[in-house]
């Protein structure tokens, strides 16, 4: 906290500002790799046993969900 570092054009910024940029990125990337885990014909169940096969597709989606909102409840109770 506290530590900035110059920016391009010479100016100071937070750290903080630079490791949201780094978050979104990272949250978009994950975005992006389920939905193409989800659409494709590989997966670690297939989709062909029926409502079996879609358990890990919901499972992913789940996890990606429940890390999205611990991270908004994270940030919410900080000062």
């Amino acid at each position: 906290m506290g530590k900035e570092q110059k920016d391009q054009d010479g100016s100071r910024e937070p750290r903080s500002r630079d490791n949201s940029k780094r978050e979104l990125i990272w949250n978009i990337i994950f975005l992006i790799a389920a939905v193409v885990y989800t659409i494709s014909p590989m997966d670690i169940i297939p989709d062909v046993l029926g409502p079996l096969g879609f358990t890990d597709d919901v499972l992913l989606w789940a996890i990606i969900v429940g890390m999205g909102l611990l991270k908004r409840f994270r940030s919410s109770r900080e000062p």
